[in-house]
């Protein structure tokens, strides 16, 4: 965990019914939990948990407090849930816990972290400002956690803050771990916040996969979701898998614009958005029908479809 040929000590029973596990820079103890909620916290993904901050002590040594401290504990669930998908995938699932649970109450749970009243927006519902908890590294591990989750399942929906669409094509477990390891690793310093966790692992996944990779692109896509990127930084222009098979038609245009889809024959909700995310026009329109757009200011804009698919288009 240090490269350096350390040796790794583990320490079981410790306490009495005490459910926690932690790391205190020279081992890692395990509780029993309390017989009534928990079982002993030895379960897979946790042991995998509390080493990760052996090794992260050992990199970017994140300070842990505050962002620093929610990103050190989000690389332990994440690279926890990489061991426990290599080592019993049969079993995996996106739980912090779900193991040891006796009455169905996760620690943290990545796929949906308000599921537990954690966040998974920045700045977003449950995300928590204060002194507790050392400025909420548990709670707040929930954006990243997600971010994770997106990049390796994939989903789609639309953002907290504004409304606006995602969706992300996931890209394996492998490959997500992969990425999210070297920003821990290479990347990022004590003092790393969440913005230089979005970008590193930008960087990161650029070295691996390529500037223009469907990896890279689902990092960002990824960080749009959960709030630290925007419209933007997501070179649409270059992901044409954005926009499916629907088009935007003339584009750019001056009047009128129309939209169109060979396998849809139905009426579609069209809306449009300028670049903060405000919402300007939206409508039903049937299969060859126009839109006026002869008010619009001269700019770039997106049109959401069906609240699903996002294409951009420029009026001039």
């Amino acid at each position: 965990y240090d490269d350096g040929d350390g040796m790794i000590f583990s320490k079981v029973h410790v306490g009495k019914n005490y459910v926690n596990a932690f790391w205190n820079g020279v081992s890692a103890n395990y509780g029993d939990g309390d017989s009534k909620n928990y079982s002993a916290l030895t379960s897979i993904e946790i042991c995998a948990h509390e080493l990760t901050h052996g090794v992260t002590g050992n990199s970017a040594n994140l300070i842990y407090r505050n962002e620093s401290g929610a990103l050190n504990e989000s690389y332990s669930d994440i690279l926890g849930k990489c061991v426990e998908s290599f080592a019993d995938s049969a079993r995996f699932n996106w739980l912090i816990a779900g193991r040891i649970t006796l009455r169905n109450k996760p620690f943290r749970d990545m796929s949906n972290p308000p599921n537990c009243s954690h966040p998974k927006y920045y700045n977003g519902k449950y995300y928590y400002i204060g002194t507790q908890d050392n400025g909420g590294v548990h709670c707040n591990s929930g954006v990243q956690n997600y971010w994770f989750y997106l990049l390796t399942q994939g989903g789609s929906g639309t953002r907290e803050s504004d409304t606006m669409p995602f969706s992300v094509k996931g890209i394996g477990i492998e490959k997500a771990g992969q990425i999210a390891y070297q920003t821990l690793n290479t990347r990022l310093i004590s003092e790393s916040e969440y913005i230089d966790a979005c970008y590193q692992s930008i960087d990161a996944s650029i070295a691996l996969y390529g500037d223009t990779s469907l990896e890279t692109r689902m990092v960002k896509r990824a960080w749009y979701a959960v709030g630290l990127l925007n419209l933007l930084e997501l070179d649409i222009e270059q992901d044409q898998s954005l926009s499916s098979a629907w088009t935007v038609y003339p584009n750019p245009a001056t009047q009128n614009i129309s939209i169109q889809n060979p396998s849809v024959f139905d009426a579609s909700q069209v809306e449009i958005f300028d670049l903060t995310g405000q919402m300007l026009h939206s409508q039903t329109i049937n299969p060859n029908e126009s839109i006026d757009v002869s008010s619009f200011a001269n700019g770039v804009y997106f049109v959401r479809i069906n609240q699903m698919q996002t294409i951009k288009w420029i009026k001039q």
